[in-house]
């Protein structure tokens, strides 16, 4: 299988080459896991606990966290293209912080204690 999702990740707009670290992690090997379609917000599908236990082993976590406050909350507050599980946190738990938080800096504090929280 890997052949199959390398070959595709030339092409995935999800991977962003540009970013160095997106290159060497685990994510980058199947994004269809880190990116499920139609997940309801009180459902944990086997789908997004499979992502959330390769997410928890990547040692690229802060950098992925920090990635995702930086392009899915604007400076001005406003919320755009929150999608997938990035750091093992689901879009919704992401949207739900960045409604309540201050500020990038805020919201990505939250992000960490969430991630760390059993």
């Amino acid at each position: 299988m890997r052949t199959r999702y390398a070959a595709n990740l030339a092409a995935d707009p999800r991977i962003d080459k540009s970013i160095p670290w997106q290159e060497s992690a685990p994510c980058r090997e199947n994004p269809d896991t880190f990116y499920p379609e139609d997940v309801g917000r009180t459902k944990q599908p086997p789908i997004i606990k499979a992502a959330v236990a390769i997410c928890r082993e990547c040692p690229f976590q802060r950098e992925c966290l920090t990635e995702a406050v930086e392009t899915e909350r604007s400076k001005r507050g406003i919320i755009d293209n929150t999608a997938g599980i990035r750091a093992g946190i689901t879009a919704d738990m992401r949207r739900d912080v960045y409604r309540v938080a201050r500020s990038r800096d805020e919201a990505l504090a939250m992000l960490i204690d969430a991630r760390e929280s059993p």
